[in-house]
């Protein structure tokens, strides 16, 4: 390998990582907030509180608490972020499920290794969702206090 491709496949790797890292803390985030949230709600110990682990439950769950994730600030990044942590770990390959993101169009078929990843928007992206989304639960208890 020439030097040029082997650092380019350094910072894919470390891209990849990172995505995978982000997307973990995310989901450890949105089930520290949802369990947080039902104990200040119902006075339930918090230890006790089941979180879920699935996308569909946690948009669900939080729906039936009267917040809609996808009204979350940046939430079509972190959900982004979110795909592709799935596509990394389970098929890296641009395929149907990364395609429904522009970014990802004029990509499709090609292995993820060979795609550039724009980082900072998915950091961004995170990082903004779950604030957001602390801020709603916040708001929410402060109407129901």
């Amino acid at each position: 390998l020439s030097k040029e491709q082997e650092n380019k496949r350094v910072i894919s790797f470390s891209d990849q990582m990172t995505i995978v890292g982000l997307w973990a803390i995310g989901e450890q985030n949105l089930a520290t907030i949802f369990k947080t949230y039902i104990h200040y709600t119902s006075g339930v110990d918090i230890d006790s509180i089941e979180a879920p682990y699935k996308w569909q439950d946690f948009k669900r769950e939080f729906r039936n608490l009267g917040i809609d994730l996808s009204a979350c600030e940046n939430f079509h990044n972190a959900n982004e972020c979110r795909v592709l942590n799935n596509a990394i770990k389970h098929d890296p390959i641009v395929n149907n499920s990364l395609l429904q993101f522009d970014y990802f169009k004029h990509y499709s078929g090609i292995m993820l290794e060979d795609v550039p990843l724009d980082m900072l928007r998915y950091l961004n992206g995170v990082s903004d969702f779950l604030g957001s989304l602390i801020e709603k639960c916040n708001k929410n208890l402060e109407t129901h206090a």
